[in-house]
């Protein structure tokens, strides 16, 4: 019985911290306004989060580095002035937000 409630508690720790870390992500992604021309699957003017995602498949370094403004654009990079303004506040983001905000971006990869 007391194994089966230390598992339990392990796994509703783990499932809580999950829970935590997804919010903690998505919560950066909405403070820096990416939402407002970013949604997970429509991309009319601007690149949707799922294609954005794949574009950058395997290359989330990358994409943290153009988050700093320290690398091109892989998406459109013939519209990369708009996002110039976006830029000048992701780069001022601590490294743990830049990462969860790209967690977050690549987390919509399909």
């Amino acid at each position: 019985m007391n194994q089966t409630r230390t598992i339990l508690f392990v796994f509703i720790t783990l499932l809580l911290s999950a829970a935590t870390s997804c919010t903690q992500k998505a919560t950066v992604f909405e403070s820096q306004g990416c939402g407002t021309c970013h949604k997970p699957s429509e991309g009319v003017a601007n690149p949707s989060l799922i294609n954005i995602s794949e574009s950058y498949n395997g290359m989330e370094d990358q994409l943290v580095q153009y988050l700093k403004e320290e690398a091109e654009p892989v998406i459109n990079p013939q519209k990369a002035g708009i996002m110039k303004p976006y830029l000048e506040k992701t780069k001022t983001l601590s490294d743990a937000d830049l990462k969860n905000l790209a967690d977050f971006i690549m987390s919509h990869k399909q």
